[in-house]
């Protein structure tokens, strides 16, 4: 507790000189940060864009060099890759048949690891052909101390310990991108030397490290000399001795950080959902329903590492039918829809769909854009903006972090939900008059 207490001294030391470093930074924009950040689909979309770059003469240039980068002890050769996102889960898959499968795991936004992840992964390569010798894994976490968890790995663990490398967004894929990509962009390139800029900036910001000049890192490492009273011509062993000591306290110190982050977090959702609900009260709806929408909930639902969510059943009547709107926050997305409901308005297995159902799909479709049929519901919409779990404590902050925000917020999706509901609503009943 005396290490961690120190920490924390040497922390807010930190923090005063990030400030002071802020007022001296120009006028600044970034549009990631300006649509609200970005969730780890995202990110593994953008950097397989970049992976995807191919030169005139069609080489895979950013492929090659970020394979080159990974030292993996067996040769890849890139010639003609397929570079897909979300493929059975995967978040990107590079491969060649016959040839190599590359399986990133990219934990952006610190999700948890799901059951077994990675040995269902490895799976899905075997499945498509590949050996193990020709299976690689690549893990990316922000900072370097996240590591998979070993329930994630299976049997695998020791099968491919030489062919799977851990590189953090911080310690290795930002300054892969800024100094070793970026410098090397073709000045006709000039879409994919902004894209990288952007991104670049946007790591820059995250991790709080934007505008850091060698001055202002050498002032940094020099605090931290200071406060580890570590001083030339000191023991090499007893100084790295120190130094570890501290990594240690300091790692424990971010995991305890990021509980607390993940309780506050839960408590700006919690104000959410309530301020929804009473949105949707005062436009008239009544016995509306909740799932898991308490504190402890929406916290189990950021550490769940299989499918769990949170989310509110806003019931309503068409043509004299019960009917349920529903709204959700799960693993990796939200969604929004209509629900199939029994007689008196409760989820029921839409296996048993009968023909007015089935025309119902058509009518949800009609009501709301995107729409998708899923068995459990009408027609829903995936919409990030019910993403909780995977949203930057930045992004929260940004579009709820005061009681102004979550009003307007909150009356905002009450008058979109509101909206569906109305069209859906006529739309059954121009159904039945048809009918008739």
């Amino acid at each position: 507790m005396t290490d961690i207490t120190e920490l924390l001294k040497l922390l807010e030391r930190f923090m005063a000189m990030a400030r002071e470093r802020a007022k001296t930074l120009p006028y600044h924009v970034n549009l990631i940060e300006t649509l609200g950040g970005a969730c780890e689909t995202e990110h593994s979309r953008i950097l397989a864009v970049f992976l995807r770059y191919k030169t005139p003469e069609g080489r895979f240039e950013l492929l090659e060099s970020l394979i080159e980068s990974l030292q993996f002890r067996s040769n890849i050769k890139v010639e003609r890759p397929c570079i897909d996102t979300e493929h059975r889960h995967i978040d990107i898959y590079v491969r060649e048949a016959g040839k190599y499968a590359i399986i990133i795991e990219n934990k952006s936004n610190w999700a948890t690891d799901q059951n077994q992840q990675l040995a269902r992964y490895v799976e899905v390569a075997q499945n498509d052909g590949f050996s193990n010798e020709q299976i690689h894994v690549l893990y990316l976490p922000p900072l370097d101390f996240k590591a998979p968890e070993n329930q994630s790995w299976g049997q695998y663990k020791e099968v491919f310990k030489e062919r799977y490398l851990k590189l953090s967004w911080r310690d290795n894929l930002l300054p892969w991108m800024k100094d070793r990509v970026l410098p090397n962009v073709r000045a006709k390139d000039i879409p994919l030397a902004s894209a990288l800029q952007q991104y670049v900036d946007y790591w820059e910001g995250a991790f709080g490290i934007r505008g850091v000049n060698t001055e202002v890192e050498m002032e940094m490492k020099k605090t931290v000399q200071d406060f580890l009273k570590v001083v030339p011509g000191q023991d090499a062993g007893t100084t790295l001795n120190v130094i570890r000591e501290a990594l240690v306290n300091a790692r424990s110190l971010i995991e305890t950080l990021d509980g607390m982050a993940k309780e506050w977090k839960a408590k700006i959702e919690l104000a959410f959902w309530e301020k929804l609900i009473e949105a949707l009260e005062a436009r008239g709806y009544q016995d509306l329903k909740l799932s898991d929408v308490t504190e402890e909930g929406i916290v189990k639902n950021y550490n769940a590492k299989d499918w769990f969510s949170v989310g509110i059943y806003v019931p309503f009547k068409a043509d004299g039918r019960p009917f349920t709107f529903k709204c959700v926050s799960s693993k990796g997305n939200g969604f929004y829809g209509f629900m199939f409901t029994d007689e008196i308005g409760e989820p029921r297995d839409s296996s048993r769909r009968n023909e007015f159902e089935k025309r119902l799909e058509a009518v949800a479709a009609k009501a709301m854009p995107e729409c998708k049929v899923w068995p459990s519901w009408y027609g829903c919409k995936p919409d990030k903006a019910f993403d909780f779990r995977d949203m930057w404590y930045e992004t929260m902050i940004n579009r709820l972090g005061s009681s102004e925000k979550l009003t307007g917020e909150a009356n905002k999706w009450a008058d979109i939900f509101d909206g569906y509901i109305k069209i859906f609503t006529e739309l059954v009943e121009q159904k039945e008059e048809a009918q008739e």
